[in-house]
């Protein structure tokens, strides 16, 4: 039987060059800028930079509970900072 379990050792996160970064946000400005009407989807881990833990990252809350540790320590939802 086939795992859907993802290898946590396989895992990369990706980020862009400041020049790179600043270039796709002029692109997403003007696209926003020209668009009649706008729809913001966010996903798992968007709130990761204001400290709030995401689930399933390799130091995710239930990554370590299904390794039997304590989830990772985090600000109170209340007091994180908006990114």
């Amino acid at each position: 039987m086939a795992s859907n379990m993802t290898n946590l050792e396989d895992l990369e996160e990706f980020v862009d060059s400041p020049e790179e970064f600043q270039g796709k946000v002029q692109v997403v400005a003007k696209m926003i800028r020209n668009a009649k009407r706008v729809v913001f989807f966010t996903g798992a881990g968007i709130s990761t930079s204001a400290r709030i833990p995401d689930y399933r990252g390799p130091d995710g809350v239930w990554t370590r509970q299904a390794q039997g540790k304590a989830p990772p320590k985090s600000v109170a939802f209340e007091a994180a900072v908006p990114t």
